[in-house]
């Protein structure tokens, strides 16, 4: 993953680093620490920072059903820190792991029985908000929570491939896959998401079904990052301070004011004013930017359109229960038709003023890959006579008075068109729209309300079709495969919500997390692609453009995945 920066205010050099510290003395926050940190402790910094929605809980794998939409993803890194965290450049580098497992310091290693081994080691005097150590036992029982099949959580397959876990000593722990995983070093390795087992285990232990809801994932949660929670006001903000004790240093702020607003307007105004310093995506859309970016001309304030490596898409409802017309998208010729209608180039300058490329696939623009990979992607381009054929093949005609209907059935081609809210999200359904109704299509369109965003039935079981925001990297892997599809049983928590299934598809991707070879897996790559795109899985439309907002004097902000913009949060600061 790369991300690109569109920088259209003067002065946007955002690469600051703030040096590390040992943390000073302080009993109820960490160790004892040198004194040249002690000076930083005594000044008093507030930063104000808006996302659109409130994070149900500040560990994304412990609930499967845990969105990373409305900001959400952000507020992981304030209070916790991973074994890896993926920087500015898309790359995944080690957080509290000392290095990252490799062949050459024989810390992963290929058996001659199909297994796979990865030693990881620990950061010394890392410790919890309560002053506690971190050893491999919070690892271990991370690895057995998040490892339960009777607990919403969500590993994905990396932590599907992991068989099992030891450690040798209290800062060495081993992973033993059942089989070979490219992706060992570059996942986000949710299975071993440090949990502090000196707090969670009694209540895992005593009763499961309460576990997951417990307050010690979210209003009194404990974690391993540069600030700690002090206050959560439900609704309205949570409210950090500086851990003394945190390993990398004293951290530059004393207080961290995350607020929810989820009107974008509100967002604008809140910054106007100087309420908040900084407004994260997603949220606040480009020409919203583009109006405060003129006020802001000369202030020093600071807009940064960010083009990352996470993309716009449509996804088709294909359970033939739920899905609506009968007849409809569940046939490929009807995808590829819906698709080839939408003029992409226009819809991407309506909703990015021109900034946002153009998407055919889940391989991004800007990705070092994309050469080797942009020969096997079949071309859709804009051709609403071809989709009037290709529907025409399929059984929809156009009526007498224009109405697309199936000759079988009599029914007319009305489709929901339905998304999460967000600044630009009405016009973006409505200039799609605009495109279906030329072919006769009647298209309705629903903004699913802010309560029910988290409720995965609603969404998996809600006919037509879905807009959709997501980052490019994994998507046939997280989305595509008929074991990840979103099922009662699962609590509607798999991430193949709208039920396809293609065992060609299955099978590829499967081939591909046991690959380790660079150009076998970039064979695999090119095959996945031409087979989900020849099949019109998913409909990609532009890659996103996404502004970020900084009031004078903010600083330490190093690029920004859209997901998680504060992965590097210790390095903030302000003047």
């Amino acid at each position: 993953m790369r991300v690109a920066f569109t920088r259209l205010s003067a002065g946007l050099a955002i690469l600051v680093s703030v040096a590390c510290a040992a943390p000073p003395s302080d009993p109820a926050a960490g160790p004892a620490s040198a004194s040249g940190s002690a000076s930083r402790a005594e000044v008093q910094k507030t930063l104000n920072v808006v996302i659109q929605r409130e994070p149900p809980v500040l560990l994304l794998a412990i609930r499967a059903e845990t969105s990373r939409g409305g900001g959400i993803p952000h507020a992981f890194h304030i209070a916790h820190d991973y074994l890896t965290v993926a920087n500015d450049q898309g790359e995944w580098v080690p957080q509290l792991a000392v290095g990252l497992p490799s062949v050459e310091q024989d810390t992963w290693r290929l058996n001659p029985d199909g297994t796979m081994d990865t030693t990881w080691r620990l950061h010394p005097n890392v410790t919890w908000h309560d002053g506690t150590p971190l050893t491999t036992a919070d690892l271990l029982f991370a690895f057995r929570v998040f490892k339960d099949p009777e607990l919403p959580t969500r590993v994905e397959e990396a932590g599907r491939l992991m068989a099992s876990a030891s450690a040798s000593d209290a800062l060495t722990l081993e992973v033993h896959w059942s089989a070979p995983y490219a992706a060992a070093t570059r996942d986000p390795l949710l299975a071993l998401t440090p949990l502090p087992r000196h707090l969670l285990e009694a209540i895992y232990d005593q009763d499961k079904t309460e576990f997951v809801s417990h307050p010690r994932f979210n209003t009194e949660f404990i974690g391993l990052g540069p600030y700690r929670v002090r206050h959560w006001e439900p609704g309205s903000h949570i409210e950090f301070e500086r851990y003394r004790g945190y390993y990398r240093g004293m951290p530059p702020l004393s207080t961290l004011i995350l607020r929810f607003m989820n009107d974008p307007n509100s967002m604008a105004a809140s910054i106007l004013a100087g309420e908040v310093d900084v407004v994260l995506p997603l949220g606040l859309g480009v020409s919203a930017a583009r109006e405060i970016e003129r006020r802001w001309q000369g202030t020093g304030h600071q807009i940064l359109y960010a083009t990352a490596d996470r993309f716009e898409y449509l996804r088709a409802q294909l359970r033939p229960e739920y899905a609506e017309p009968r007849n409809g998208f569940a046939q490929r010729a009807v995808r590829e038709a819906f698709y080839r209608a939408i003029d992409r180039d226009l819809l991407a300058g309506v909703v990015a003023d021109g900034l946002a490329p153009v998407a055919d696939s889940w391989v991004a623009p800007t990705t070092a890959r994309r050469r080797s990979l942009a020969p096997a992607i079949p071309l859709y381009r804009f051709d609403p006579a071809r989709a009037q054929v290709l529907l025409a093949e399929a059984d929809w005609v156009r009526s007498g008075e224009g109405s697309l209907v199936h000759r079988g059935t009599g029914d007319r081609f009305e489709v929901l068109l339905n998304s999460t809210a967000g600044s630009d999200t009405e016009l973006k359904l409505s200039s799609i729209a605009d495109h279906w109704k030329a072919l006769g299509a009647q298209p309705s369109l629903y903004i699913i309300p802010s309560a029910r965003v988290q409720d995965s039935e609603h969404r998996v079981k809600l006919p037509g079709v879905e807009l959709i925001s997501h980052g490019g990297e994994g998507y046939p892997e997280q989305f595509l495969h008929s074991r990840l599809l979103a099922t009662a049983a699962n609590r509607w928590g798999g991430r193949n919500a709208n039920g396809y299934v293609n065992p060609a598809v299955d099978d590829l991707v499967d081939r591909l997390a046991l690959t380790i070879e660079p150009n076998q897996q970039l064979e695999l790559e090119r095959q996945l692609l031409q087979t989900v795109m020849t099949d019109v899985a998913m409909l990609p439309l532009f890659w996103r453009v996404d502004p970020y907002l900084f009031r004078k004097g903010v600083t330490g902000m190093r690029g920004s995945l859209v997901l998680e913009a504060t992965w590097n949060m210790f390095e903030w600061d302000r003047d």
